[in-house]
């Protein structure tokens, strides 16, 4: 799939950030249940967003809400199909001032409108709580709430809470490691289509953790996922073909799914972009074009690509630097859509 097709399918779907506890309210409304303390909330930025959001006489669609954190949370693609039904141009503009008002006025400014919702028992609020308590973006970090309010979602079979729950358990972050229990979650989730689950379990079948070890299975999974365009599925693919593991090597074919995935927002298929082009392998080598993806991969949360970064600024000259941050931000802020 083309770079311009993935950004024509993939530009409404980036937008689903939060709306899916405005479904009661319009813009006026939601602006007034803003948390008035936050940081950014008196910045120009933020009071123009909002401005513009408090002029919204739209309400979000009900229907939308599971897919809007699926996408954005968890890497779903089931939120495309809602966009793209009836309503769907109400449910663009909406999805696409929320975008504005979280990244203006910040995540903690949303928090009490998300809380509310979660209080009233909407699973979708409950898990995006959690993974606020858990990344200690929008709220002070605190594991064991996060944990309390992905186990309410999962309590009513919310499937993304199910995979950052197990995500916890399997990797052992903040609760004791419980492979046995995260693989149980994940497959719960997977069993209703969630793609990220199954690009989960396929990393375990891949890796032997929790499960025996099965290289085909996992796979099997990985293709699964990435039909519905799994950006971790889609990478994991590429680490495969790259290394011969459970599919024939194939550099070019690990350097397209690694492009995909990048686009998709993937911060190990940035970096194993950034590895492609500090080696030379399938591509021409370029410290200047690694520095970049290695840049893309650490703003986008990925801690490797810190390192190999710093490594190779003292290769480059400062013009190269600055030319190089400044491609980098570009392609952050655009949704990895605008990357060269």
């Amino acid at each position: 799939m083309s770079k311009k097709l993935c950004a024509i399918l993939f530009a409404p779907v980036f937008l689903f950030v939060s709306v899916q506890n405005a479904s009661a309210m319009d813009g006026a409304e939601l602006v007034s249940k803003l948390d008035s303390t936050a940081p950014n909330f008196n910045t120009d930025g933020c009071k123009s967003a909002r401005d513009t959001m408090a002029q919204y006489n739209g309400h979000v669609e009900e229907r939308i809400l599971e897919g809007a954190l699926m996408w954005v949370a968890f890497g779903g693609i089931f939120a495309l199909p809602a966009v793209l039904s009836q309503g769907g141009q109400e449910a663009r503009v909406a999805n696409y001032l929320m975008e504005n008002l979280q990244t203006e006025c910040g995540r903690q400014a949303l928090f009490p409108v998300y809380l509310e919702a979660a209080n009233k028992g909407e699973a979708p609020a409950q898990a995006w709580i959690a993974q606020s308590y858990e990344s200690g973006k929008g709220a002070a970090r605190d594991p064991a709430q996060a944990i309390s309010w992905y186990q309410k979602a999962v309590d009513q079979n919310f499937p993304n809470a199910m995979v950052n729950l197990g995500n916890m358990y399997f990797n052992g972050e903040d609760v004791a490691s419980d492979p046995a229990h995260a693989i149980a979650l994940w497959q719960n989730a997977a069993d209703t289509g969630n793609p990220t689950a199954k690009a989960n379990l396929g990393e375990a079948y891949f890796e032997g953790k929790g499960v025996q070890q099965d290289t085909a299975k996992a796979i099997s999974l990985w293709r699964e996922a990435a039909k519905t365009l799994d950006p971790t599925a889609q990478a994991y693919l590429g680490k495969a073909a790259l290394e011969g593991r459970g599919i024939q090597q194939n550099s070019g074919e690990a350097l397209k799914d690694f492009r995909t995935a990048s686009w998709n927002g993937s911060g190990l298929a940035q970096f194993e972009l950034g590895t492609m082009y500090e080696t030379g392998n399938a591509v021409p080598r370029g410290d200047a074009d690694a520095y970049r993806w290695y840049k893309i991969a650490e703003q986008n949360g990925f801690a490797q690509a810190a390192s190999k970064r710093q490594e190779l600024a003292a290769k480059l000259s400062s013009d190269q630097i600055q030319k190089q941050d400044a491609a980098a931000v570009v392609c952050v802020k655009s949704h990895f859509m605008n990357c060269p």
